[in-house]
Parts: structure tokens; sequence; C-alpha cells
């Protein structure tokens, strides 16, 4: 058993958590093991793939989503298990599997818990997730970007304040897409006390600054400053973002559920495949940036 599935087990268990308990358990697990897992990999692991939320109302808190057959996006009948999920669940699923007519393979993800996939015809699927006592979505990408937030949304729902005083400052360099120390002009910003957690912000006029979580900070200074992160190409299905600039949690969970594997790094970037056209636009849209049209669909676009 993968150290990663290990670790999905016991959050199932748990159920929910503060973001030490997280820590802590992943260092349990890997007791012994001189393969460690980066703890901020595993995070956005477990993220992407529909397993756990992280950062709750920007909290330090965590908890698992109920387990469910999430269809991808360019499978019709093919769906991968979702969610929490226990030694018990993987077998009440693959008796389900026997006796639905569906096939059941399991394979492991790098630094991730095991990718549980269920193929059959779609009504068999659906049977099969019956069976089992869990949910079935059959395009989990569409059903999860029909509930996005765009970030226009999220930047007016944000409170606005002053910068917090006597705390160290990091600005998001939108030239290079790093953070770097002291303070730059219109970005996003780290703020950082002596003691406690940090503070992310965007400037959202010239005496304004709103608090958002760090990655929609992010993406929020590319609005304002009009720079396009996402690029796509139609040809190869596929969406990329710089290494420095990971998408959103709910977005990236909408991307990596097209194909139901996690961004993989590709020429310094972060890939995510297998997404249809009308995905990407719609993430597109969701950042600020130009939705994709049929003069520009196929060319894939660097940032900026």
């Amino acid at each position: 058993m993968t150290n990663g599935e290990l670790l999905l087990y016991w959050l199932t268990h748990v159920r929910e958590g503060s973001w030490p308990s997280f820590r802590r358990a992943l260092q349990a697990v890997e007791a012994g093991d001189e393969q460690l897992i980066n703890v901020g990999r595993m995070r956005s692991q477990l993220s992407e793939l529909a397993h756990v939320e992280f950062f709750i109302n920007g909290t330090n808190r965590w908890q698992t989503f109920a387990p469910l057959l999430g269809g991808l996006c360019a499978s019709s009948g093919v769906a991968v298990l979702c969610g929490g999920r226990t030694p018990r669940l993987v077998e009440t699923l693959a008796r389900s599997c026997d006796r639905g007519g569906c096939l059941i393979n399991v394979s492991e993800v790098p630094d991730s818990p095991d990718q549980i996939q269920v193929s059959g015809s779609p009504e068999a699927v659906a049977r099969v997730a019956r069976d089992a006592g869990i949910s079935y979505v059959p395009n989990l990408a569409a059903a999860l970007s029909a509930g996005l937030e765009p970030i226009q949304e999220s930047i007016r729902a944000a409170v606005p304040g002053a910068a917090p005083i006597n705390w160290s400052v990091r600005s998001f360099d939108l030239q290079t897409l790093r953070w770097v120390d002291g303070l730059l002009s219109d970005t996003a910003y780290e703020y950082q006390p002596r003691h406690g957690g940090r503070r992310y912000y965007v400037r959202a006029g010239r005496h304004v600054l709103r608090q958002l979580d760090k990655r929609t900070a992010v993406y929020a200074a590319g609005y304002f400053n009009h720079l396009a992160l996402l690029s796509y190409n139609e040809e190869t299905q596929r969406l990329v973002v710089p290494w420095g600039v990971p998408l959103p949690e709910a977005m990236a969970r909408v991307a990596a559920s097209c194909s139901g594997l996690p961004a993989t790094a590709h020429e310094g970037r972060l890939a995510y495949d297998g997404v249809p056209a009308v995905i990407a636009s719609v993430l597109m849209a969701a950042t600020g940036q130009r939705p994709l049209d049929p003069h520009w669909l196929s060319e894939e676009r660097s940032p900026g």
C-alpha cells in the first residue's frame, strides 16, 4: 500500500482537522520511509483529485469530500473514485463491479493516493455506484465548473483593508512570476507577522487592498494587470499554467477532473491533459482572461 493511499484512509477516518494535524499524519505514514513526500505537493494532489478540501473559508482546516465516482471528459463510461475512502469501500466497489459487469483498475500515482478507475457502459457505471452506495457524476469536470466563482466575484466579495503594520512583506513579481522580498506596485502581497500565519492581499485601488487566499490573490493581480496566465492547445487538449502560478484550488480541481490525474511538469510549467476546449474556456473566463474563440483556439499562447 502506498503512503498516499494510507494517508487518505487516515484522513477519511478522521474526516476533518487542522493543517498541523495533516502534517503530523503525513509524517506518521512516512515513518521509516527514505522516499519522503513533499507536504505541499501531497496537499495539492489531494485537493486537485477531489479527495480533500484544504483551508476551508480561509481557515487552516481541512475536510474530506464525500466519496463518488466522477466521470472523465474524454471517456464515456470511465470514472474515477474521488473523495474519502476506506479499504472496506474499495472492496465494496470491487464486488459491485463484478456484479455490475464493470472493470476496476488500480494504478499508483506518485505522491498521491492510487487512482481507482471504473469502466463500463455509463448505465453500468451508474448501477455500480448505486450498488456501492456512492454517487455517480457522469462528467465531474463539467459539474464542478458550473460552481466556479469568477475571479471578479472573489475580488468583490473580499474584505477591503489597509496593509498590516510592522509585518514583513513580499510581492508577486508579474514579470518573473515569482515572489520577491519588498513592496512592488499593483500586484499581490504576502504579509507575515513575527508569530502567526501569513495573509495575502491584492491591490484593488490606489489605497485599497483586498484579502484573498494565496493563489486567488496572484490571479487577481494578473486580472488587474491584463496578464494572461493560462494557455491552451486545442490539438493536444493541454491546459498550461506557469510553474510558480498554480490555479486556485477549485479551478485546479476542475482541470484535473478532466483526466482524473493531477498536473504534471512540462517544460518548466504545470500541464493538465485531456482538457476539452469548453472546459478550458470556462477556466480562462473564471480567471478573468478572454475565453477561447474559433480564431485562436488552436494556437497555444504563452503568458503575457
